[in-house]
């Protein structure tokens, strides 16, 4: 589902209707950062964790947003691990639409979740996107 914030009323609406259907948010709707911890204006977003069906994937839209404002990646960062847990986050390259090489995204996505504990970078970096796609762990 690529959506924006606005739209997680109907993003609720659907989860609600459909529970046993996996949703993979993309870009995490573009959550706003820039007020800061406790990060009050990504509220609704992060209401969004009650959904277990719900799967989560940063991309580099999210680790370099325009702006982090009073925001920082380890804060927000820390808190969508604390909210949803490592398992149901999935980075993304956006490769080729994001600007840089392939390794230089991942760059920074790693540099973004350097204060992580190694077993939710595991998560994040592989094991849950071979949960939403098992033909990945063969």
């Amino acid at each position: 589902m690529q959506m924006k914030t606005q739209a997680i009323p109907l993003l609720r609406q659907i989860m609600d209707r459909f529970p046993k259907v996996t949703i993979i948010l993309d870009h995490l709707s573009r959550a706003p950062v820039a007020d800061g911890p406790p990060y009050a204006a990504a509220a609704d977003f992060f209401a969004l964790a009650k959904y277990q069906q719900l799967y989560l994937k940063v991309t580099p839209i999210n680790v370099s947003p325009k702006s982090w404002g009073n925001g920082a990646p380890e804060t927000f960062f820390r808190k969508v691990i604390e909210t949803f847990g490592a398992s149901r986050l999935g980075w993304g390259s956006n490769f080729p639409n994001s600007i840089g090489t392939l390794s230089e995204i991942l760059g920074a996505a790693r540099e973004a979740f350097s204060f992580a504990k190694e077993s939710d970078l595991d998560w994040i970096f592989g094991k849950t996107a071979r949960v939403l796609y098992p033909c990945l762990a063969k």
